[in-house]
């Protein structure tokens, strides 16, 4: 089996923490995707066989060309999208299982983007679940949220299926909360 090396691009950003809120590497807060591709690619070509995108907030259609170009000058690829959508306030009551249908829907169709713009360059699909659902024992109707859950990656899956995506679960650190 060929095993190939991966690793998120957010990991190489500010490193912001609660107890430093602007991050340890002020220096590279303002980078743009392309920019911190290629300092990560100069660093890691011998480690790495591909980095990582959430999409759309570091992987979209307005940059993807740029970032394979660094990429594939290194020598690298784009091996999954992971889902992006947590850490836009919009969805702080998450996008699967949104309460609001409007937001629910606009969360949905925004990730099937990602997985046509993942069919595009060759990429699978990850769905992060972390940021869906509740926080605190009867806060959400628990039965509800769970059918939405369901359906929402039921839609995915199969628009995925479509475009001949394969959709990978992470479960680091998830649960329906």
């Amino acid at each position: 089996m060929d095993l190939k090396n991966s690793v998120g691009v957010w990991a190489f950003g500010p490193a912001v923490t609660r107890f430093v809120p602007p991050g340890y590497h002020h220096e590279v807060a303002n980078e743009g995707m392309v920019e911190k591709t290629r300092r990560v690619c100069d660093g890691l070509v011998d480690l790495l066989d591909g980095l990582e995108y959430h999409y759309p907030g570091e992987v979209n259609e307005d940059n993807v060309e740029g970032i394979l170009s660094v990429l594939r000058e290194h020598g690298m690829d784009l091996p999954v999208v992971p889902a992006g959508l947590h850490p836009d306030p919009t969805y702080g009551k998450g996008a699967l299982v949104n309460p609001d249908e409007k937001l629910r829907r606009r969360g949905i169709d925004t990730l099937k983007r990602g997985i046509d713009l993942s069919a595009e360059v060759g990429a699978n699909f990850i769905i992060w679940p972390g940021a869906e659902g509740y926080n605190y024992t009867f806060q959400r109707p628990y039965a509800e949220t769970w059918k939405k859950f369901v359906e929402g990656v039921a839609e995915l899956t199969e628009h995925a299926g479509g475009k001949g995506v394969k959709v990978f679960w992470s479960t680091r650190t998830a649960s329906l909360r």
